[in-house]
């Protein structure tokens, strides 16, 4: 089902599907800049993904925005998923920051996966992302991702292989100017 809206996004809504959100605090202030405001949004990820029964499969958060590789249940989900997840963080992220912040939450962006090139070319934008945007110089230097677990999982040479088949640098999302 497409769900189109009026000043947001349209919203392709599939069940067991990948997908690739992106979620943007508005006017792209870095309000999850600490340690305990990027915990609290994972916090929000895990509690509502297991709650909607999605599965997370990799996630990146950086001080301004988020992004997540998600396996849904039922797609017509994801506009209560993203709403729960950002009124839960917005809540917690407003007192660990010590101010009230209204919206705190720009928008959010979908994409359903369309082919296995597709997946692994947006889970290495994903992974690839804080080296992206100069948090750090290398993947491994940056512990706000699913890198580490990705890494234990399958090995480094599994990841380099991932890296070199699929790649990420030019891949068009849309929403950069967006947020």
């Amino acid at each position: 089902m497409l769900k189109i809206y009026q000043h947001t996004p349209a919203h392709l809504l599939l069940n067991d599907t990948f997908y690739m959100i992106t979620g943007a605090v508005y006017k792209k202030r870095k309000l999850l800049a600490n340690d305990k405001a990027k915990g609290s949004l994972l916090n929000a990820i895990n509690y509502w993904i297991g709650k909607l029964n999605w599965k997370l499969v990799d996630w990146v958060i950086l001080d301004n925005h988020y992004h997540l590789m998600t396996k849904s249940c039922k797609g017509m989900d994801l506009p209560k998923l993203i709403q729960q997840i950002h009124r839960k963080s917005a809540t917690e992220i407003n007192q660990i920051n010590g101010f009230k912040v209204k919206p705190l939450w720009y928008n959010y962006w979908d994409t359903c996966m369309r082919n296995k090139k597709d997946y692994f070319r947006r889970l290495n934008y994903i992974l690839y992302n804080p080296v992206k945007h100069k948090y750090v110089k290398e993947i491994s230097n940056y512990k706000w991702s699913s890198f580490h677990i990705r890494l234990e999982k399958e090995g480094i040479e599994e990841l380099q292989m991932q890296f070199a088949l699929y790649d990420y640098r030019n891949l068009e999302l849309g929403d950069e100017d967006d947020f």
